[in-house]
């Protein structure tokens, strides 16, 4: 939320025109918290490709990218605002993030198994 404090300036920098200042501040106070999501998703899928999940990244990122265009495909039209585009980003995001955590997980536990099997 802190961003949003210098938001209005930063995008004065960029643009004098207030109806595109209002439109950037509108996305920015839709995704400023869910953002940082987005973050944890990055941190997620190179762990992955860390522990030998490239391909497991690679696939949750690739449906990332279809969900997010059915979506926009298909939702959007029937809903069609601009807000409702934005939070789809959220939506795909969240289903995103819930995939690699559990991916993780099963990860983790494959190498904690392996690990065990070699101490033995």
């Amino acid at each position: 939320m802190f961003i949003l404090f210098f938001a209005r300036g930063a995008c004065g920098i960029l643009t004098s025109e207030d109806d595109i200042i209002n439109i950037a501040m509108k996305r920015l106070s839709i995704l400023a918290v869910p953002y940082t999501a987005r973050g944890i998703i990055e941190i997620f899928a190179n762990v992955m490709r860390g522990i030998n999940g490239a391909t497991v990244s690679m696939i949750i990122g690739v449906i990332n990218c279809v969900l997010q265009m059915l979506m926009i495909y298909t939702l959007c039209k029937l809903i069609g605002t601009y807000e409702f585009i934005i939070e789809t980003n959220i939506i795909v995001w969240a289903i995103s993030l819930v995939a690699y955590v559990v991916f993780y997980i099963k990860g983790v536990k494959k190498i904690k198994q392996k690990n065990e099997q070699v101490i033995k």
